[in-house]
């Protein structure tokens, strides 16, 4: 039973996601609130898990300064979402599979970085990524 409900909880947030997106593609007001970014995080990756092949190794780290912010969260979310994903694609063929989410204040904001052990970008990537 409880594995139904965990899917129909990931079923509702994903239809939250895409309500927010066509939201954002409309261009109409989204939801900002403060919300606490640790549950925010552990939620993208119960959602992001779901639909993986390979087990990843997360690691969380919510600084002290920097444990809620104004945000949509269901939009922050599907960044990190994204992200993760992403990463898993890229460490699909290494032998290590982490995943390091973080958080920091950043002046009179709060930064939210993703970084795996994957292989990173090749440097004709990089020099034309933002073309």
């Amino acid at each position: 039973m409880r594995a139904n409900a965990k899917a129909a909880e990931q079923a509702d947030r994903a239809r939250q996601v895409v309500q927010r997106i066509s939201a954002h593609v409309k261009r109409q007001h989204t939801e900002k609130r403060i919300e606490p970014l640790r549950s925010t995080i552990e939620e993208a990756i119960s959602l992001a898990t779901l639909s993986m092949n390979q087990p990843l190794q997360f690691d969380t780290q919510v600084a002290a300064d920097a444990t809620e912010a104004c945000i949509d969260k269901v939009q922050i979310q599907q960044v990190l979402l994204n992200l993760i994903r992403n990463a898993a694609e890229a460490m699909a063929d290494s032998t290590l599979h982490e995943l390091w989410i973080s958080t920091a204040r950043v002046e009179d904001m709060v930064e939210i970085s993703v970084r795996d052990s994957g292989p990173g970008l090749s440097q004709s990537v990089r020099d034309r990524l933002f073309q």
